[in-house]
């Protein structure tokens, strides 16, 4: 009630257009929340694949488009546009909390379509579009509508369109880079993504109900309308003529082509700064944070800029010629200047710098994205006022009207920037190309509104395009990315951008690497090969007769070519998210044996959430390898609950569920990861192979190791191959490996899920917490896993299975004494002692 009167009595007070603008800030701020979280939900639906984004995003936009075109047919009809303003926000406010309560329906929904197209990727995508288009629709159109409606009445109030249409532009652009932050740093973590919606909600119908609360207001307790003397009339003329010759048609293609770059620039950067900043969720927070802020900055020089004749078709040209070069010069710092010395090992290094850190490494994000991209889109929001300005001058349409026509046009052209760019441009041009011919396209509208003013001398124009040329010059010779671990030794074999990723092979001194947006996934150096042997064949001893298998991510293909090599196998599914991916592969056909060209072997593209999400397949074994890159939000699906879950429903009876985490993990990651997954399976065992591998094993039933039929697995030549080629040659061995069932009841620790992807945000603030740590989380993990077996004898000499009882207490003393050993060795930094320790605690088995 207080709330009320207070608001009451700031319209008194001719206070009306500042409460406004504060409700569009926080409106602005509602809108990007809904984007972010929304996506996140539909990718709960539909799986992470970047159509099912892509589609999310331009169904949401296209809802922007829908409102804006709408509101322009009814401006004239409107006695109290507050109101209707009003009563838009407080729609936006219901549909979150309907959308949150039906939830479960539109799974079913999606769900029915997913199942009916299994198998027809075209169809499935068409009939969810259609359906994402329905249930978007009315709260992204009533957003779309907002800025025309406040344009258009304090305009009519005003008589000043230049003011307002910059300010308002800005004012809610501001509100959206606040949202942003607001999402990325604290709601998805703390709220969760469905609480995030519902927190949003409740503010636009706070919204809603302060503008209705101030629409009921006589107009003569607002803002009042000046009066216009002559001499104001003609002032204004000679002001608001923008010395143009230009068409109204021209404009409208304008603002379609001006959208159309603007989100073709933010696809782009956005991809080619995962090889600087990597994929985290901050640093994705963080690249549209600093994209939005310079637009709202933008729009605010916009108000001066317009000022007198300074808003002329000229000027207009001129901030487009600044926009090209300075994109341009983002493509040498992309491709040349952030490769220097200076950059790689001292400005980046700071990312990954344990000595620094996690706000250092936020602020190494934001300076890169501005140094990027800030000056861009700083020109990209004084652009787009000036166009509104130019067509209300041309055109003699009313604030409304204007607004809502260059709001529209200039929406669908982003929407088809967003698809154009990610899949078309990049897929056939490259990230490079695509850049250039975006550049390209802002400096010839630059050049045609130039051409088209009264304005004769053109030497600045003609200095800027010279300027823009040279850079691209400069930039011509450089075609890749490099990730921070290549070295320029290293040679190129293949290099792809595809859809939603750059996957690269390059050859390195002594091993084959495949990097995905610069991010090691793959090696055939000794570490990693240890790694995709183990993970492949450990689920052989565990269980010796699996005959169907489920690989998660091909990679180089080693770990699926091992899983088909056991003769008991007579089928495997491998799903993989990135399609240049399956060709990369065949650059390892040496070590994988052609396991693209495998009988036994099914490759899938498709996200795996999704594939299990509908599928209705059930396997022995599930493997699921994730990206060994610790700022990968990728990641954290696959860490998750509710893949989890998905996974335990996919095994047949007694299958196996195995998944790999570096023993280099954050401890309080490390531990969430172990608590989650025990949410979904019934027994989860453990395995340590020196020196950073940890195998989790999610079975339904305990796991027991009889080494008779270890023993014959172990025999087979294909897996012994496998196995001996990582120094693992007998049976015994594997194990020696068990470190028992986790059994830690720890009901404080957090359960990583999509809702609350917990792991996102505490992995990135933690990981760099290594040094606080005597022998860094190595050996805080290992005596995690220490002072979990300690205390488990009787379960594990009941896993030992058919060993004598001198035998399993020799195994089990052995291995806790060697496990403890190594968490000594960590902290004293020696890895070649805890190798050849470990050489000879394998060769010390008697059997």
């Amino acid at each position: 009630m207080c709330f009320v009167f207070y608001i009451k009595y700031l319209s008194t007070v001719g206070l009306q257009k500042r409460i406004f603008t504060s409700l569009f800030f926080l409106s602005g701020s509602t809108g990007l929340i809904y984007q972010l979280l929304w996506v996140r939900k539909f990718t709960y639906l539909l799986g992470s694949a970047y159509v099912t984004v892509s589609v999310v995003v331009a169904s949401f936009m296209a809802g922007l488009l829908l409102g804006a075109w709408l509101i322009g047919k009814y401006f004239r009809r409107m006695k109290n546009p507050l109101r209707w303003y009003a009563t838009l926000e407080i729609v936006v406010g219901c549909f979150a909390f309907c959308f949150v309560a039906s939830f479960r329906f539109l799974d079913m929904g999606f769900g029915a379509i997913a199942t009916t197209f299994l198998h027809a990727d075209g169809w499935r995508i068409l009939f969810s579009s259609l359906l994402l288009l329905l249930i978007l629709s009315a709260p992204t159109a009533a957003m779309g509508a907002t800025l025309p409606l406040l344009v258009h009445h304090f305009t009519r109030e005003e008589t000043t369109f230049k003011k307002n249409i910059s300010w308002f532009y800005a004012i809610n652009t501001f509100g959206a880079a606040a949202g942003v932050l607001l999402a990325g740093f604290f709601l998805i973590e703390y709220a969760g993504v469905t609480g995030g919606i519902l927190a949003a909600g409740a503010l636009n119908m706070m919204i809603g109900i302060s503008a209705l609360i101030l629409s009921r207001q006589p107009a003569s307790r607002g803002l009042v309308k000046p009066a216009v003397t002559a001499a104001d009339s003609r002032k204004k003329k000679l002001t608001s003529q923008p010395t143009i010759s230009v068409s109204k048609n021209l404009l409208l293609i304008t603002a379609f082509f001006s959208g159309f770059i603007a989100l073709g620039f933010e696809i782009c950067w956005t991809r080619a700064l995962k090889f600087l900043i990597q994929s985290s969720t901050y640093s994705f927070t963080i690249i549209l944070f600093v994209f939005l802020l310079g637009i709202a900055f933008g729009g605010l020089m916009a108000r001066r800029i317009m000022r007198g004749d300074l808003g002329s078709i000229r000027q207009y040209g001129r901030f487009q010629l600044l926009l090209a070069f300075t994109s341009a010069f983002a493509i040498i710092f992309l491709y040349r200047i952030a490769y220097t010395d200076f950059f790689q090992h001292r400005f980046f290094n700071i990312i990954f710098d344990f000595s620094s850190g996690w706000i250092s490494g936020i602020l190494i994000y934001a300076l890169t994205c501005g140094l990027v991209f800030l000056l861009p889109t700083l020109f990209m929001g004084i652009l787009y006022p000036l166009l509104n300005h130019l067509f209300h001058s041309s055109s003699g349409a009313d604030a409304g009207t204007t607004v809502s026509r260059i709001y529209w046009v200039n929406t669908l052209g982003s929407i088809a920037g967003t698809l154009s760019a990610g899949f078309i441009l990049i897929p056939l041009l490259g990230l490079k190309w695509s850049m250039i011919l975006l550049s390209s396209g802002s400096m010839l509208i630059g050049w045609i509104f130039i051409l088209r003013s009264s304005q004769k001398q053109r030497i600045r124009e003609l200095a800027i395009t010279a300027l823009f040329a040279a850079l691209l010059l400069v930039s011509m010779p450089a075609e890749v990315l490099n990730s921070r671990e290549e070295v320029k030794s290293d040679r190129v074999l293949y290099y792809k951008e595809g859809l939603s990723a750059t996957v690269k092979v390059y050859e390195a001194k002594n091993s084959l690497n495949m990097s995905i947006d610069g991010m090691n996934i793959a090696s055939t150096s000794p570490a990693l090969m240890q790694k995709e042997q183990l993970i492949a064949h450990l689920p052989f001893f565990i269980r010796p007769k699996i005959q169907t298998a489920l690989s998660v991510g091909l990679a180089s293909g080693i770990s699926t070519d091992a899983i088909a090599a056991n003769p008991a196998v007579k089928h495997v599914d491998c799903v993989e998210l990135i399609r240049p991916v399956f060709e990369a592969s065949r650059l390892f056909s040496q070590y994988n044996h052609d396991v693209n060209e495998n009988p036994r072997v099914r490759l899938i593209h498709d996200d795996i959430y999704a594939f299990l999400k509908f599928s209705n397949d059930r396997y022995d074994l599930i493997s699921s390898d994730g990206k060994l890159g610790t700022l990968d939000n990728a990641n954290t699906t696959m860490l998750s609950s509710d893949y989890y879950d998905q996974c335990r429903k996919h095994l047949n009876q007694g299958g196996v569920f195995i998944q790999w985490i570096p023993l280099i993990t954050p401890a309080s990651c490390f531990d969430v990861i172990l608590h989650t997954m025990k949410q979904s399976f019934s027994h989860v065992t453990l395995f340590y192979f020196y020196p950073s591998d940890v195998f989790m094993v999610g079975t339904e039933s305990p796991v027991e190791l009889n080494l008779e039929q270890m023993n014959a697995v172990m025999n087979d030549a294909k897996v012994n191959a496998g196995l001996t080629s990582v120094g693992c040659e007998k049976a015994s061995e594997i194990m020696c490996a068990y470190a028992g069932e986790y059994l830690t009841d720890r009901p404080q620790l957090a359960v990583n899920s999509m809702n609350r992807p917990t792991l996102e945000f505490l992995f990135y603030r933690d990981w760099k917490k290594a040094d606080e740590k005597e022998g860094g989380y190595r050996a805080a993990n290992l005596q995690t896993l220490v002072s979990n077996f300690s205390s488990q004898k009787q379960l594990a000499m009941a896993a030992y299975g058919n060993l004598s009882d001198g035998y399993a207490e020799g195994i089990y003393a052995s291995s806790l004494n060697f496990f403890s050993f190594c968490i000594d060795n960590f902290r004293q930094g020696s890895y070649e002692t805890g190798r050849k320790e470990y050489d000879l605690f394998r060769k010390s088995i008697p059997f």
